[in-house]
């Protein structure tokens, strides 16, 4: 495809560059810095999005880790103390919220 600036060089030359043909390919160009605007516009959109997922991701990856060593901790107090009666060494099936892990956590240590 031949470019805008050549087909408007090749026009000049000629003497056949008219209003209307130069009104064309300025409307062809500005139309075509519009899409790019759009296209950067939606870059800088989609790498907000990805540094805000990366930020959750690590967070999330704190909270996991840290909920691990609540976890790890509560089963050594476990192993270590006497036996307790099943209703405190049996675990729920269901993933526990921070607030139940909180809890546990001070029940284990006397703490509540």
């Amino acid at each position: 495809m031949v470019g805008a600036t050549d087909w408007l060089d090749s026009c000049v030359g000629n003497g056949r560059a008219d209003k209307s043909a130069l009104n064309a390919i300025r409307k062809e160009l500005e139309e075509r810095d519009q899409a790019i605007e759009r296209l950067e516009d939606a870059l800088r959109r989609q790498d907000e999005v990805k540094d805000q997922l990366i930020t959750l991701q690590a967070q999330l990856e704190a909270e996991m880790y840290e909920l691990r060593q609540i976890l790890s901790s509560d089963q050594r107090l476990l192993e270590v103390s006497a036996p307790a009666p099943a209703s405190v060494v049996t675990l729920p099936s269901a993933a526990w919220t921070t607030d139940l892990l909180v809890a546990a956590l001070g029940r284990v240590t006397g703490a509540v």
